[in-house]
């Protein structure tokens, strides 16, 4: 189990048609400090994660997928997965079980504050890039 954070074409349907409208550099621009705030993010979830062997904090990454034109498709922010933990020697599957917790034991959540964290620098960012929309159109 992983926790993954996304911000997709899909799920913010209007920004997504917002950025294919804007000009190439404008675009570029917009996602570009979109990327910037979810290495933020990263980083701030990176410092809160509780530490044990450090499989889990090492497991947390940005994921950035684009089109070959450049189009940003889905920008997410993960941990869990691909490392593995020394003591278990399995793929780090429990990121999900830490943020939320189980019946034994309780949730530690590190990904949902550095997201909360940053929303107020997320809103900021989204209005900028409708004020580009807004002035190149």
């Amino acid at each position: 189990m992983s926790v993954r954070i996304e911000i997709t074409s899909e799920g913010m349907e209007h920004l997504g048609n917002v950025l294919k409208k804007l000009p190439d550099e404008v675009r570029e621009q917009a996602q570009d400090k979109l990327v910037v705030l979810a290495h933020k993010v990263k980083n701030v979830a990176y410092m809160m994660v509780p530490v044990k062997t450090g499989s889990l904090q090492k497991s947390i990454r940005v994921e950035v997928y684009s089109l070959p034109a450049g189009y940003l498709v889905k920008l997410g922010i993960r941990a869990g997965g691909y490392v593995v933990n020394p003591e278990s020697r399995r793929i780090v599957d429990y990121a999900g079980y830490v943020e939320y917790g189980t019946r034994k034991m309780k949730a530690q959540p590190f990904m949902r504050p550095a997201i909360e964290f940053y929303k107020p620098e997320l809103s900021k960012v989204l209005r900028q890039i409708v004020k580009e929309a807004v002035n190149q159109a």
